[in-house]
Order: structure tokens, then sequence, then C-alpha cells
């Protein structure tokens, strides 16, 4: 069956359950739950605009066809995994060899370092955000990376638009630098996305397959935003030109909560994503051309609870059922928001490894937060009650018996990290048996964040919020990567040095900037803006508000995103230490 009748219209992805009109066109659960909770004139089919009933009908021909598409990855993936290059063909009638298949397809490209395909080419439209620092994520002409280079390459923190996502095994042609003789050739995994034709035609690396491999690029999901901006207009279409939609409709306002189902890059239109709303209608979510966000989500992940007391119910409504109730300091697992009209508040959807069931994470009605987000981005590790460094391993579970992560169980350590280094955290997950958050490492592998049993905490976010800055002036820049360029890796052990350490520096410089949240103080001088595009120079004492921070292994340092738009030095590792700063009385 062709892809497109499997497509949910909303979100353009594919997945069950999948329920369907009166006319029969489908759409996917997770967007059936967004409309069921809108007023009743936007429950209505996405492509014929019939009214949906009381009861939903499920679309079983749709599921089962699914289920045997997911089953032949499945398959396909079994064969990768014992080494062969074979897998089974549409239908699961017959078997092909991969090898034969990827020299065909990678001949006109001149690639024949592409081993096998691990899994086949699938299409989609996902919105994904470079993570990776140092311009180190290259456009090619082919899936494989010895295809011909494209003129450029991506920077931390843009956008691209993905319309197919592949998984390869390529072998590497590594060359002794001291030598100059080659190595034996290394295989490793990679899943590589095609770029949409506005950004240029090409593949880039999402990320090296695995659960220890190192990322490059995230998924940036749609689900339920906040708006930020005083006001943002709605549309009609994606266009940017397309006409306001009338009355009340063409505009939401700062606090507003929103349902977006899809989200698009429009580099030709001053670099903006938009996102289309489950309402109908499409808006600005970023502003490419500033950095600044206009809406923010409430994103998947781990949270904790910071209400006395908080219901989980079986159903995405607050009136339905309850469950049980949680104590403040529990942590849970959400892997869907959905903003509620009807109720006034933003529900996150448990995973069944916490137990299911939804729970409020904002209730507009009094602005009460129920439960708070466990932010990724910049981290600091903390020193251990042993003094041991903590360890990153291959696999986010394993932890028990040992509080640094040291445990056999894991499947091995790929490396200790000091205390007082910082790293950047780009997924994280709480395993309920062992009572820990783990961080996915965008280096690759997993470490221990905190511990809920008994309340260590072995590393620490950036805090965000609001600063004060303290230097003469500071550069505010439109790109999130620094310029400056710094040789080692403040990670490695034995050549790190704390970013909070000591207050001795081998040279005194000016304090930047320092946070009411009790954040630090820098001592280190801004990086140079010209390259990062300036936009404005922050005067002393002004007041500023963080929204994310990011560590640069690159740059070595912390980048922070301003709420009105760009990007600051936060903390910068080459020119001094930085110390904490208690602000108040």
């Amino acid at each position: 069956m062709n892809d497109d009748l499997l497509t949910c219209p909303v979100c353009l992805e594919i997945g069950t359950p999948t329920f369907q009109c009166l006319h029969g066109h489908i759409v996917c659960g997770p967007c059936m739950d967004r409309l069921a909770v809108q007023p009743e004139r936007f429950r209505v089919c996405p492509t014929c605009r019939v009214k949906y009933g009381k009861e939903r009908i499920r679309c079983l021909v749709a599921e089962a066809f699914i289920e045997a598409r997911a089953n032949e990855h499945a398959a396909t993936e079994s064969l990768a995994s014992s080494g062969s290059t074979r897998r089974l063909s549409p239908g699961g009638t017959s078997v092909v060899d991969d090898a034969a298949i990827a020299a065909a397809a990678v001949t006109s490209e001149q690639d024949t370092n592409i081993v096998r395909i691990i899994r086949r080419p699938e299409r989609v439209s996902r919105l994904y955000q470079i993570v990776a620092d140092g311009n180190v994520v290259e456009v090619r002409a082919g899936p494989g990376m010895s295809s011909k280079k494209r003129s450029r390459k991506l920077p931390f923190g843009s956008y691209v638009q993905i319309m197919e996502i592949m998984t390869i095994e390529h072998r590497d042609e590594a060359v002794s630098p001291s030598k100059g003789k080659k190595k034996k050739p290394t295989r490793r995994g990679l899943i590589r996305g095609r770029l949409d034709a506005a950004m240029g035609e090409g593949w880039i690396t999402l990320s090296e397959s695995g659960i220890s491999g190192r990322t490059y690029a995230v998924h940036v999901e749609p689900g339920s935003y906040q708006v930020a901006a005083p006001s943002v207009a709605v549309t009609s279409s994606l266009n940017l030109d397309s006409e306001r939609l009338p009355g009340d409709d063409g505009t939401i306002r700062s606090g507003d909560c929103i349902d977006i189902v899809a989200l698009r890059h429009l580099p030709s239109r001053g670099d903006r994503v938009r996102g289309k709303l489950a309402t109908g209608g499409w808006i600005t979510v970023l502003d490419g051309q500033n950095g600044r966000e206009l809406a923010r989500p409430f994103r998947r992940g781990v949270y904790a609870t910071v209400a006395r007391s908080t219901e989980i119910t079986d159903g995405v409504r607050r009136a339905t059922i309850g469950k049980k109730r949680l104590e403040a300091g529990r942590c849970m697992q959400i892997i869907n928001t959905v903003y509620s009209p009807q109720d006034g508040c933003v529900r996150g959807q448990l995973s069944s490894a916490t137990g299911g069931g939804w729970v409020s994470i904002l209730d507009k009605t009094d602005w009460r937060i129920h439960v708070q987000f466990l932010p990724l981005g910049a981290y600091q590790i903390h020193a251990s009650r042993s003094g041991e460094p903590l360890h990153v391993r291959m696999r986010p579970g394993g932890c028990t018996g040992n509080s640094n992560g040291r445990s056999s169980a894991s499947g091995g350590n790929l490396r200790p990290i000091p205390a007082g280094s910082y790293i950047e955290v780009v997924e994280t997950t709480y395993i309920d048996r062992e009572n820990m958050v783990r961080g996915r490492l965008l280096s690759g592998g997993w470490c221990n964040l905190l511990d809920t049993l008994s309340g260590i905490v072995y590393a620490s976010p950036v805090p965000t919020g609001v600063y004060i800055t303290t230097d003469v002036s500071i550069s505010v820049q439109t790109r999130a990567e620094s310029s400056t360029s710094s040789g080692t890796d403040n990670v490695t052990a034995g050549r790190s040095r704390s970013l909070t350490g000591a207050a001795t520096a081998a040279n005194t410089t000016k304090e930047r900037s320092q946070s009411l949240t009790g954040a630090m103080i820098t001592t280190a001088s801004p990086s140079s803006a010209e390259s990062n595009g300036k936009v404005k120079t922050l005067p002393r004492y002004s007041t500023i508000e963080v929204t994310e921070c990011h560590f640069l292994k690159t740059n070595k340092c912390v980048r922070a995103r301003l709420a009105s738009g760009g990007w600051i030095t936060l903390i910068n590792a080459t020119g001094g230490v930085a110390k904490p700063i208690m602000v108040g009385p």
C-alpha cells in the first residue's frame, strides 16, 4: 500500500492506533486526542470537514497495513543485527540482498563505502535542529559519507527540514596521521536524512545508530506550546503572505497555550519555523533572523512533581477517573503533551514504564505548575561522595549497585567525567526500577543525573531565568555558535578545569553576568561577534531573561538564548574562572 494512504493528514506521520471519519479518511491516535479536547466546531475531519461522532471509529485495515510495515522493518533489522545484508521484500514474500541494492543505489553518487542498508528509506517531513557544534555536519550529495561534498556545513542551532530517513552501515577508510598509512577500515551505523529542496538537495548525518551513538541533530517534535510573544498572527496557510484568519481566531496572545501538529522550516523567508495548529491555521514559532522564540514547547522527557499532591488520571480529560496521586518530588516520563481548552490546562501522557495515564502540567485557570520539566542542554558534573569521577556508559539502564554508574551490567564504560566539567544532554529518561534519572550525551553514551531515592544530584543544569549583566558591554549575536575556538576538550580527564572552582585565575578580567537564581559570574571576555551576526550590545546592569543554555565543546563555553532574541556567551572556560554568586539579602 502507498505510504500516502497511511499518513495522517494532520501531522504527516504514520502511526497507530488509527481512526477514521464517516467518509473513511484516517487520522492517527495522538492527533485524535488533540482534536477530542477542542471546542465542538474544531472536532471535524481534517480532510472533508465532517463532524466526528461521540464514539471513535477504528480503521483496522490501515492498522493492519501499518503493523505489516513495522514487522517488515523489524525482520530487516533482525537480519541486519546478525550480520546479514538480506532483508524481507515488501509483504514478506521473499528475501532480497541489500548489498546489491546498496551497490546499485550509490553508483550514481560514486559511493562504494555503504556496506549495507540497515533500514530502507522512509519518507517523512520532520523538523530537525543541529546540535553538534564545530561545523561538523556536512551536506553530501548522496546517503553515503563518501559521496560528493556540498559547498556548506550546518552550524549549531540551525534548523533543517528532513524529507527522507534511512539507516546504513558505512565503512570508514581511516588514515594514520603520523605515517600517512591507511589503517584497518572501521564500520559504523549512521542514520542519514535527506534535506528539503528549499535547503538544497543533499544528505546529512542525524546520529550514529544505536543507543550510545553520537547525536548530530535532534527531532523538534510537535505538541503543546505556550505563546511567548505579546501576540502572534494566525494565517490560513504555511505561506507568510497568506491572509489572516478572521476575528479572534486570527490572533493568539502571550501566555495562551496551543497544540501544534506539524512544524515546517522556511529558509527563504527569514529562516523562520512555522507551526500548524490543531484548530487550523499556521503561526510563526521561531524567527531565525533574530533568534527569537515566539512560542515555547512543553517538551517530552522527564518531569518532576512540584505540587504537594498530583493526580494521575486514566484519560486526557482532567475529569476522568483518577488512578493515583503522587507527592512532590516524584519523577515521571512524559511521552506526549496535549492542551485541553475545556479544562484550561496542558496535559501530559505518561509512558507505560512509569504506569501510564495522564497528568496536568500547567493549569491556566490559576497558573499553577503541577510538574516541572528537567531541562536539556548544558549540565555541570558534581563531585561524588567517594571522590570518583562520574562514568558514561553504553546503555541508559543497569545502574543499580553503584552510585557512579560503574556497574559492569551496563555493557562497559565509555569514559569518566571529572567533577566540575560541563556536558551537553540531548535526552533524559527515568528508570523507575532504579529510581534514577539518566541523560544521553551529545557525544554518545548515558550518565546519571539524579537519584530520586537518595536525593543525590550527579549533575545539575545551568539555570535559566533572569540575569543581570555586570560587564561594561556584552555582544548579542543571532547565531548560537561562538566563533572563538579552543584546542582542548574540557571534559577530558586530567586536562579539565572546573568552571565553578577556586577563585584564582591566570588573568583577572571583569565580571560579566550574574544570575538572580544563583548561577555564575564569568570572568571570560566575550567571543568575537562579527561572524556570529552581532545585533546589539547590552550595557552594564541590563536585565535579561535566559530561556536555554548549551555547552559547546569546540568553543569550551556555555551559550545562552535570550527571551528577547539572540545568543550570548554565559560561561567561558578559556579566559578565567567562574564562581557562584548569591544575590539578595
